[in-house]
């Protein structure tokens, strides 16, 4: 055995003690894969390979980030340009498929393995965030128009501000002043983020003292995953755009 696989099996061994207490490893052709404690937003977790390169190790993400957003319906365009803005902040390497950083030093291989993780996950949040931006402004504009529809202009305002028990001033799609009273509305996509900012802000709305009815439109009730639904209704009444019917049967939902 020669003296370069001695330092090779050598570095190796070190590696795999030292990244046991991040999660779980794996050797692989290539490699080690290192499982992080870390997720996706779709639930996947962040895997990171460290291959060796004489006294020096390679670092990379294997390009699970740029497989995430395309999984996600993201557009090539919008995930490289949060991969490359992540890669710059993090002062990591982006090659247009996977994070990665060179010639990094044993005594550096954990630093860098959390940091190439870190940067792999946050550039798929960053896009899933922008891609439901987007979503979410085309959607507001479609319940948004359905309403005014069924209402008039003189019964509908856009972009309403409101305080919610926390003191904090919410923007909201709009309101609707019904017969039942003042109801604020806005829409929730698939993705989280778009999700999670809609709960936060009708809960935080609801807890307000004679608090106006919450109402969420969202595109396809069987396409969004039921935690979603359960989280949205905790704080807000829930309706598919395209069912929303007469305000009649509207007012009937928002009663219930």
């Amino acid at each position: 055995m020669t003296q370069e696989k001695l330092h090779s099996d050598a570095l190796s061994d070190s590696i795999t003690g030292i990244i046991g207490k991040l999660v779980s490893s794996r050797d692989s052709d290539e490699g080690i894969v290192i499982t992080l404690p870390s997720l996706y937003p779709s639930g996947t977790p962040v895997m990171t390979r460290v291959s060796f390169d004489g006294h020096t190790c390679f670092v990379s993400d294997m390009g699970n980030a740029l497989n995430e957003s395309e999984l996600m319906g993201a557009s090539p365009i919008v995930f490289k340009n949060q991969a490359r803005d992540v890669a710059s902040s993090y002062g990591v390497r982006f090659d247009n498929h996977c994070f990665f950083a060179l010639n990094v030093d044993i005594s550096r291989v954990v630093g860098a393995i959390q940091v190439i993780g870190n940067a792999s996950q946050k550039s798929v949040v960053l896009t899933e965030s922008k891609m439901a931006e987007r979503n979410d402004t085309q959607l507001r504009r479609e319940f948004t128009d359905k309403l005014l529809s069924m209402y008039g202009h003189d019964r509908i305002e856009t972009d309403v501000r409101f305080t919610g028990s926390s003191t904090h001033e919410w923007t909201f799609a709009g309101s609707i002043q019904t017969d039942r009273g003042l109801v604020l509305y806005d829409t929730a996509t698939p993705h989280f983020s778009s999700v999670s900012s809609a709960h936060t802000r009708f809960a935080d709305i609801r807890a307000v003292p004679m608090a106006p009815k919450g109402l969420v439109g969202v595109p396809s009730l069987t396409e969004m995953r039921l935690d979603y639904v359960n989280l949205l209704q905790q704080a807000a009444n829930v309706i598919e755009i395209d069912a929303l019917g007469s305000p009649e049967n509207l007012e009937r939902l928002l009663a219930s």
